[in-house]
């Protein structure tokens, strides 16, 4: 009998390599699924959006032959996993996202718009422009930030999730969120687990947005508890 399979979605600006330290870990007794979503990474241009990488993860899940597979969803991969179950409701596969923000208001999305601009990380966290840079050769790290910025500000307009269309989702959901989170609060992430019919909620205290500065140890056994046992 093989192993058992799961599938990682990163974050938006992430890529597979966001994820491949929690990746080495879940290798051992799981067989890891990832992609980068189209326009990350070396991926070239195609249709950007969350409505776009749930088909992505459609299509993805159905050449793999994945049927019913847990997936884990970092960020914005949480985002696109539930707008991709609302999308396929015969998917009855399990779902944990960590630090997926749901609460987007046009007030949010600029806020976090704001620190988009090219220029402002050239010069104000160089380092991290040059991540991106490094990281993104498909489109280019700065269409890459003008189609993310696009993409948060129609969120902030149009929110793909509600309560009431999470209401319809039947997937076993356990939502996660940093006690020192700054990017998503923890009322945003209790209020919408409680909108779903079989949503938990869990805080991982003191740990922040980014999933680099995650106990990646934590992380790994509170799926496989969730999935596999």
């Amino acid at each position: 009998m093989g192993k058992p399979n799961i599938i990682l979605l990163h974050g938006a600006l992430g890529s597979v390599q966001q994820l491949q330290p929690l990746a080495e870990i879940l290798s051992v007794p799981y067989h890891v699924h990832m992609f980068n979503f189209q326009g990350h990474g070396t991926e070239p241009s195609g249709a950007f959006g969350i409505e776009a990488f749930s088909e992505q993860l459609a299509v993805f899940i159905r050449t793999n032959g994945l049927s019913n597979v847990p997936i884990f969803g970092y960020s914005m991969g949480g985002y696109v996993a539930l707008n991709y179950f609302i999308q396929h409701p015969e998917n009855t596969a399990k779902l944990v996202t960590l630090g997926t923000k749901f609460a987007w208001t046009l007030e949010s999305a600029q806020k976090e718009v704001a620190f988009l601009n090219p220029s402002f990380l050239e010069e104000k966290v160089p380092a991290y422009a040059t991540k991106l840079q490094q990281l993104h050769s498909g489109i280019g790290w700065k269409n890459l930030l003008q189609k993310t910025a696009d993409m948060m500000l129609s969120l902030g307009k149009n929110p793909l999730l509600t309560a009431n269309n999470l209401a319809a989702v039947n997937n076993e959901v356990l939502v996660c969120v940093g006690g020192a989170d700054k990017m998503v609060s923890n009322q945003e992430s209790e209020a919408y687990s409680s909108y779903l019919k079989n949503g938990f909620l869990r805080v991982l205290p003191s740990v922040e947005h980014p999933i680099e500065k995650a106990p990646l140890a934590t992380i790994s056994q509170m799926l496989q508890d969730q999935f596999f046992i």
